[in-house]
């Protein structure tokens, strides 16, 4: 029981660790935004799309270049926020950071939880904005919302871009 309680806390360690390494690298990382500047950005990317009611979207003939920008945008906000803790800047190129660390002792079980807890945390922050827009939109415009105003952003800002980009961490990972 004891050894059952002492790896959990040392797998939370590791995990306290990781943060804390990413912070540092990410202060001394520079993509030409400033850190907090491009998560604005993607937050701000991933909402946009979503803010749009359904029956917009439905109501138009030209639906499907609508779909492709929604559909593109959020998936790559949040694969795009969650780059720049999977590659480190190296002069010109872009590192796995995988590579850099696979002669260290981490567990890489412990790095994709962290990663998968980035994305967790980028998508909690603008699901409920998401959602919150949409469903005013659609009762602004159109006077009405229904069940696919919700769904349509759950599955499109929430449950694809979680799966892609957690797939994405999944399998960047592998040490």
């Amino acid at each position: 029981m004891t050894t059952d309680r002492t790896k959990k806390f040392e797998q939370k360690k590791q995990r306290e660790l990781i943060r804390a390494f990413d912070q540092e690298m990410l202060s001394l990382q520079t993509y030409g935004l400033p850190v907090s500047w491009r998560t604005g950005l993607h937050r701000f990317m991933a909402v946009f799309f979503l803010i749009f009611p359904v029956q917009a979207v439905y109501g138009s003939g030209e639906w499907t270049a609508f779909w492709f920008l929604m559909l593109s945008w959020s998936i790559l906000a949040p694969t795009n926020y969650i780059s720049i803790f999977l590659y480190l800047k190296e002069n010109t190129r872009l590192v796995p950071f995988s590579q850099k660390i696979k002669y260290l002792p981490v567990d890489p079980k412990q790095l994709r939880l962290v990663r998968i807890g980035y994305l967790l945390q980028f998508l909690g922050q603008t699901l409920p904005v998401s959602l919150i827009f949409q469903c005013l939109t659609a009762l602004i415009f159109y006077q009405t919302l229904s069940l696919f105003n919700i769904l349509h952003v759950l599955f499109f800002g929430g449950i694809l871009p979680f799966l892609i980009t957690g797939a994405s961490i999944w399998f960047q990972i592998d040490l």
